[in-house]
């Protein structure tokens, strides 16, 4: 039994930048998979944009809550945790992410890069896990450019400690955008695309706060915490590199979210993937291979 029949009659599900892209298609197939009597949230940085996606839902039958959501403003996470309340939740998607410019110099994106992408997913997953309930699935999406291979090996110890806190892999990004603001990242040993440290960092501090989740008596039981990778798809952030990249045969958002809400939607029982980066329903090894 899936988590969907299993909880079709009160699930309760959220999702983060969902007003378009990948995190408008969770949603709707989360809808149709948990059925009518789902609760079903619909985030969006600009709550005007998410009711225009909870309309265009609704005019296809499919019903969500429109709700503002920000990675970067603490005060919409706990505005959710008090909505959904009691209830708790049972899928958590964070889709929301701030995507590097093409064209943008590095110095004047990577502070609000880093907010988003890194700071605001950790303090979101800190402020909802509480209110998870057993056997809840929880997705941070990321990247498969988010492993150790993609940093140069002098940095990898920043990110890559197996017994790094959340705490000490934000501290590392923290000073990543001080060397980016001051011109200093290549003699430091970072790579030039700002993307690569914030991609491995978000992989890192998910596995680092599931070594911690794992590690609380109190936690509610089967919960699975992992990031996941849709890959290559057709959206508004990825359209600008696609361009670049003529022989990539990128999938739509409604294609991407097939292995989304298998993740989202595993049966009560199951045990791994867990603390795990995936992609197309495979586990990408984090660790740089020697």
């Amino acid at each position: 039994m899936t988590l969907a029949k299993a909880a079709a009659k009160n699930a309760t599900a959220f999702v983060s930048g969902a007003n378009r892209g990948i995190g408008l298609a969770v949603i709707r197939a989360l809808c149709r998979e948990l059925g009518s009597d789902a609760s079903v949230y619909l985030g969006a940085r600009n709550l005007a944009q998410g009711q225009q996606a909870a309309e265009s839902l609704a005019s296809t039958g499919l019903n969500a809550t429109p709700v503002r959501f920000d990675l970067t403003d603490a005060a919409t996470h706990g505005a959710l945790a008090e909505r959904v309340g009691s209830s708790g939740l049972d899928v958590l998607v964070l889709n929301g992410a701030y995507a590097a410019r093409p064209g943008v110099p590095a110095k004047d994106q990577v502070r609000v890069m880093i907010e988003a992408n890194n700071h605001g997913n950790l303090a979101a997953l800190e402020t909802l896990a509480p209110h998870l309930n057993e056997n809840a699935r929880v997705l941070v999406v990321a990247s498969g450019f988010g492993t150790l291979d993609n940093l140069p090996e002098a940095v990898r110890p920043k990110l890559g400690a197996p017994d790094a806190t959340p705490e000490q892999i934000e501290a590392a990004m923290d000073d990543y955008v001080l060397a980016v603001e001051a011109g200093r990242e290549t003699e430091e040993g970072w790579p030039e695309w700002i993307n690569l440290p914030s991609k491995v960092a978000q992989v890192a501090t998910v596995r680092a706060f599931v070594r911690r989740w794992d590690q609380d008596p109190q936690r509610p039981s089967g919960v699975l915490i992992n990031a996941v990778c849709p890959g290559w798809t057709d959206t508004d952030a990825a359209r600008p590199y696609l361009a670049e990249m003529p022989d990539v045969d990128a999938q739509t958002p409604d294609e991407a979210a097939v292995d989304l809400l298998w993740l989202a939607t595993l049966p009560a029982g199951v045990s791994e993937p867990h603390g795990e980066l995936i992609r197309h329903r495979k586990v990408l090894s984090f660790e740089a291979e020697t």
